[in-house]
């Protein structure tokens, strides 16, 4: 399948169209910790046919799913397009649906807006047990432009480089940094507590590197409050993922009660 060659289908955009069963995935850089019992699901846009809009937006693509099982100490990987009744339609009609809704049926007040750190950034996470609650932690991706860039163009495909990834306190305001070097970019993390522990931002970080220069990814694993010191694991991944949206973690125990 030939896709427009722009930037929203071409390079690290690039539809993979890759439904894979991995086990035993190679863990090239620290360990992985043994109590680590669940999965870390995360959602892609892949399509499978080209757009009827020659430029559509990358996002508007069909749902590739994506999960990684932890346990015992390895990884093991399954990726599958999620198939809704817009995907079986499109495989039918051999052809991209696309139905765009928006309701703006009423008004309300000005938003008031806050700003908790000087960082500017994307797929703010906390610690999802505190979810509705007061919290003190919050983590998200950020771009910051003061650090090298080794692209070919000097950026990424959507113009912005999520190479950051920050931690905020809430109540003093102040933040820890990491950042992944001048050839790649983030996606969005989920938080993983860890096992048998009540105590809010004791746990871990889970998100995907992308290799933006090699068209490769990797599985990061972080201690989510001592994240800029780098990550705890780096899983190698046989195959590209593409960019993600987002992604969260379950429990086996979770998973089997279901």
């Amino acid at each position: 399948m030939k896709f427009p060659d722009i930037p929203n289908f071409s390079g690290f955009f690039t539809p993979s169209g890759v439904e894979a069963e991995l086990s035993h995935l190679q863990v090239i850089g620290g360990s992985m910790p043994l109590d680590l019992d669940g999965s870390f699901y995360r959602v892609a846009p892949d399509p499978q046919f080209q757009p009827i809009a020659g430029h559509d937006i990358w996002f508007n693509g069909d749902g590739m799913i994506t999960r990684f099982r932890f346990q015992n100490g390895e990884v093991s990987l399954r990726q599958r397009w999620a198939r809704i009744d817009k995907f079986r339609m499109e495989r039918e009609a051999a052809a991209r649906m696309t139905r765009w809704t928006v309701g703006m049926t009423s008004n309300s007040d000005p938003i008031r807006m806050t700003p908790l750190a000087d960082m500017f950034g994307e797929f703010p996470r906390i610690d999802d047990r505190f979810a509705g609650r007061k919290n003190r932690y919050g983590w998200q991706l950020a771009q910051d432009l003061t650090n090298p860039i080794d692209l070919p163009d000097g950026t990424s495909a959507t113009g912005t480089m999520m190479n950051i990834l920050g931690r905020i306190n809430l109540e003093t305001g102040d933040c820890d940094q990491w950042w992944i070097g001048p050839v790649s970019s983030l996606q969005g993390p989920a938080f993983i507590p860890r096992p048998g522990s009540t105590q809010e931002g004791d746990g871990y970080l889970v998100m995907i590197e992308n290799r933006l220069t090699e068209m490769g990814s990797r599985l990061l694993l972080f201690d989510a409050m001592r994240m800029a010191d780098g990550p705890v694991a780096t899983t190698a991944l046989p195959i590209r993922l593409p960019m993600g949206l987002h992604g969260n973690w379950a429990p086996a125990a979770r998973a089997h009660q279901n």
